[in-house]
């Protein structure tokens, strides 16, 4: 680019012929680590089994037991289910005949029949869960029996999920 005017230019050659500067001197070799050795690796003892916290509970809907991994979260169940009016859902039931179902059924009226229920859970003892996660193994296994070969890997990978937290309940 031309100079602003006014000032004064110069031309300088350089002579690239010649490097400038010397290369560095090369490093020295630095030998490779070795990899551990399966010894290394194992030294640590592994950390004891422990078995899951589980939940036993009863279903606020219709009794039904059944255990859990938590103590669960509330849920909306229709009224005459749980009993709300005094009497079944069957009981409450508009009857059959077309004359009589004609407006009775909109929106408002469903929305209104639900009511937010929790099931009843108390943490088990390590005792029950034990005797819990040994029936899910007895119920999983006779799942992967009946299975055909395609159908087995989700109840391959359970059982072995399950045998490893038995481990922690003991011999």
């Amino acid at each position: 680019m031309p100079c602003p005017h006014g000032s004064k230019s110069e031309k300088r050659v350089i002579d690239d012929t010649e490097p400038m500067t010397t290369p560095p001197a090369p490093l020295p070799p630095v030998a490779p680590t070795p990899p551990p050795q399966p010894a290394q690796i194992n030294a640590l003892p592994p950390p004891p089994p422990s078995i899951p916290v589980m939940y036993g509970c009863v279903r606020a809907t219709d009794g039904t037991p059944y255990t859990s991994n938590g103590p669960g979260q509330p849920y909306l169940a229709p009224a005459g289910v749980v009993g709300s009016y005094g009497s079944s859902l069957s009981a409450q039931a508009v009857p059959s005949a077309p004359e009589f179902n004609h407006g009775k059924v909109n929106g408002q009226l469903i929305g209104s029949n639900y009511v937010w229920v929790q099931d009843s859970c108390h943490q088990l003892s390590p005792e029950e869960t034990c005797k819990a996660l040994q029936d899910q193994l007895d119920e999983n296994g006779d799942k992967l029996r009946k299975a055909f070969k395609s159908q087995q890997p989700p109840f391959e990978q359970r059982d072995a999920e399950l045998r490893a937290q038995l481990k922690g309940c003991g011999p």
